[in-house]
């Protein structure tokens, strides 16, 4: 059980009610994702944040790598939560279950690609130590361009929001979803 109750629309009013229709209008599925309701405790801070998580899930110059991206953070932050809403969405996007499943169980995956590579070894490293090598930051910009190392960077740094918060309130899985991350 999360710390914080979903919203309930019919009983929100002022700047909360108009930011939470706003999220729910540009919405795939037109209703508030519930971190972004946890967020909306703070409405200016969840009007802010909504465009940015838009951009980042379905904006971006290449949503295969946004998402593993999303995915190695989700697995820096021990995040279920995170990890259960995005691993679907990365096989969707062309990420390899055998990748997925190898960073869920924090194993080295085996790459094909070596754009996942560079996302791969570029994310774990700016997680883990908080900065990157000269020679890993030039082989990755070689390799993804300006855009898309922009974009991973940003998707990193909003999912870290996110993963924090529904830490924080303690959200559990959605029904029907199980944890997958090893401990």
């Amino acid at each position: 059980m999360t710390r914080m109750s979903p919203l309930d629309p019919a009983t929100i009013t002022g700047r909360q009610k108009e930011i939470y229709d706003q999220i729910a209008s540009r919405h795939p599925q037109k209703h508030v994702p519930m971190p972004m309701q946890l967020l909306l405790r703070s409405p200016d801070l969840a009007d802010k944040a909504q465009p940015l998580g838009q951009v980042i899930r379905w904006g971006t110059a290449d949503l295969r790598l946004t998402e593993l991206a999303i995915c190695m953070t989700a697995r820096h932050l021990d995040s279920d939560f995170v990890w259960s809403a995005h691993r679907p969405v990365a096989v969707e996007n062309g990420i390899s279950a055998d990748i997925l499943d190898a960073i869920a169980q924090k194993r080295e995956p085996v790459f094909e690609k070596p754009d996942e590579k560079a996302v791969y070894e570029f994310t774990k490293t700016l997680l883990q130590t908080k900065t990157v090598p000269q020679d890993l930051y030039d082989r990755t910009l070689a390799t993804l361009g300006e855009r898309i190392l922009v974009e991973m960077i940003g998707a990193c740094g909003f999912y870290m929001l996110i993963g924090f918060t529904v830490a924080t309130f303690d959200m559990t899985l959605p029904a029907g979803r199980k944890a997958e991350l090893a401990k």
